[in-house]
C-alpha cells in the first residue's frame, strides 16, 4: 500500500477510496484538502517542491496535483495500469511505470513526462517486454532504474533491474 510523502509541514497520502489527501505534518487530521482521482490507487506520491506539485499514478493516468489547494495541474494518459507505481522526480521529469494484461500477453512501460506537462506525448516511453510486471522507478546519476518480475511457467518470478538513460530512455 501507499507510503505517505512528507514535504515541509505537509503529508500527502493516496487512499484506495480514490482520493489524494493532504494533512498538516504537525497536527495530523483533519485533512487540509482531498482530491478525487480517477480509479483507486495504491501509488505512493512524490513531491516536487520546485513546481509545487505532488505526483501520483492512477488508473490510465499520471497526475500532478497542486500542493497548496489540491487542484489537478495536469494529467497525462498512460497505458493501463499505473495505480501501483510510485512516481519519481528528477531532471525536470517525472517518471512512472505501468503494467497491462490482456488475453494474449502482458507487459509494462516506463514513462518520462516533463514536470511542466501540458498535453501531448511523454519525453520518452519504453516498452519493457512481455510477461513481466514493472515495479517502482528510481532515478540517480542520470540513470532510470526499474525493477522487473517475470513470470515463467513452472518457475518462480525471475527478478532483474532495467537501467535506462534518464533523459533519453535508451539502454
Amino acid at each position: 500500500y501507499a507510503v505517505p510523502a512528507v514535504s515541509g509541514n505537509s503529508v500527502y497520502a493516496m487512499s484506495k477510496d480514490g482520493y489524494l489527501y493532504a494533512f498538516n505534518a504537525s497536527t495530523g487530521g483533519p485533512y487540509l484538502w482531498r482530491t478525487a482521482l480517477s480509479g483507486a490507487s495504491v501509488s505512493s506520491p512524490s513531491v516536487d517542491v520546485v513546481n509545487n506539485a505532488v505526483y501520483v499514478a492512477g488508473n490510465l493516468a499520471l497526475y500532478a496535483v497542486n500542493t497548496t489547494d489540491g487542484s489537478v495541474k495536469w494529467q497525462a494518459p498512460v497505458k493501463c495500469c499505473g495505480e501501483e507505481s510510485s512516481p519519481a522526480v528528477a531532471n525536470g521529469l517525472v517518471y512512472t511505470t505501468t503494467r497491462y494484461a490482456n488475453s494474449s500477453n502482458s507487459g509494462g512501460y516506463v514513462y518520462a513526462f516533463p514536470t511542466t506537462y501540458n498535453a501531448g506525448k511523454p519525453v520518452w516511453s519504453v516498452f519493457l517486454g512481455n510477461a513481466f510486471y514493472p515495479a517502482d522507478v528510481s532515478v540517480a546519476n542520470g540513470v532510470t532504474y526499474v525493477g522487473m518480475s517475470y513470470f515463467v511457467a513452472n518457475y518462480p518470478f525471475f527478478q532483474e533491474i532495467q537501467a535506462l538513460d534518464a533523459l533519453k530512455g535508451t539502454t
